[in-house]
């Protein structure tokens, strides 16, 4: 268990993310971030010691930003959770291999 330390988490207004805020925020300082500022908040008003940034961490542009924006409100970061997935739907039976086999 991490005690007094400052934790990022991306992903953080859903899913796992917000479990592991659920589980640090009450010994820990945690910063969430993700792309919707509704279920970030959310999760934000549900804890305590969390606050948010905005930031669709798939666009290498917004990562510089979030970071940019971290230091700027001068937090020193002790953890990062790198916990945001991006989804990429494909249909398997229309994949052609490599070998060329369907």
């Amino acid at each position: 268990m991490l005690k007094h330390k400052t934790i990022l988490i991306t992903g953080g207004g859903s899913g796992i993310g917000e479990a592991l805020v659920a589980n640090q925020s009450k010994d820990n300082k945690m910063i969430i971030c993700g792309r919707n500022e509704s279920k970030l908040h959310k999760v934000v008003t549900a804890n305590k010691n969390v606050s948010y940034y905005v930031a669709d961490i798939s666009a290498p542009s917004q990562i510089d930003e979030l970071f940019q924006k971290i230091s700027a409100d001068r937090i020193v970061l002790d953890v990062l959770i790198n916990n945001a997935g991006v989804v990429e739907q494909w249909d398997i039976t229309k994949t052609v291999l490599s070998s060329g086999w369907r």
